[in-house]
């Protein structure tokens, strides 16, 4: 998936809507654009890991936005 300038990448991930929708207010305060992704499903089903909330940002917004959410990134996989 790609967003209005380049691809989007998840930075949280959530099972409540409302936690989800404090992140990106959050971010939108700094000026950083946010996507909810899964954020219908989520309205009609108990949170489950399966109504998993993605919080995605740009991939030129990702480290401004984990610094303001305090998240760390992914960690490399083990090869």
């Amino acid at each position: 998936m790609t967003g209005e300038r380049g691809p989007l990448v998840t930075v949280a991930r959530f099972l409540s809507p409302i936690e989800a929708e404090f992140a990106r207010s959050r971010l939108e305060a700094d000026g950083i654009g946010s996507f909810i992704q899964g954020e219908g499903l989520a309205s009609i089903l108990p949170a489950t890991p399966f109504t998993e909330m993605l919080l995605q940002v740009r991939a030129a917004d990702e480290a401004r936005a984990r610094e303001i959410l305090g998240e760390e990134p992914p960690a490399a996989p083990v090869a």
